[in-house]
């Protein structure tokens, strides 16, 4: 069985239903393909940051300095740790993800 290609499969769970609305189909495979390019143009953008803080770490600006990078303002902050605590009211959420990619 080694080297054995595997397949997805469609299969519904007991608590789901198939409905057949183009409408709503379309609009969620456009939401789908906005989602994929915005992974990639996230990462791209987290890779730009760590480049930028790496480089600005050079400069070792100390708790409380500010420094002018052509239009850019850096400043370093000292933040206290504290406490946080809160409550949350019940609400609904609305889960989407993809079945299959076939």
């Amino acid at each position: 069985m080694a080297g054995a290609a595997l397949r997805s499969v469609p299969q519904l769970g007991m608590d789901e239903q198939t409905i057949t609305d183009e409408v709503i189909e379309e609009a969620l495979e456009e939401r789908e393909k906005r989602r994929a390019s915005a992974r990639a143009v996230r990462k791209q953008y987290t890779e730009a940051h760590v480049k930028a803080v790496a480089l600005i770490e050079r400069l070792e600006l100390p708790e409380g300095g500010v420094a002018r990078v052509g239009r850019f303002r850096i400043s370093r902050l000292s933040i206290e740790a504290r406490t946080v605590s809160f409550e949350t009211e019940p609400t609904s959420r609305l889960s989407i993800s993809v079945a299959d990619k076939g």
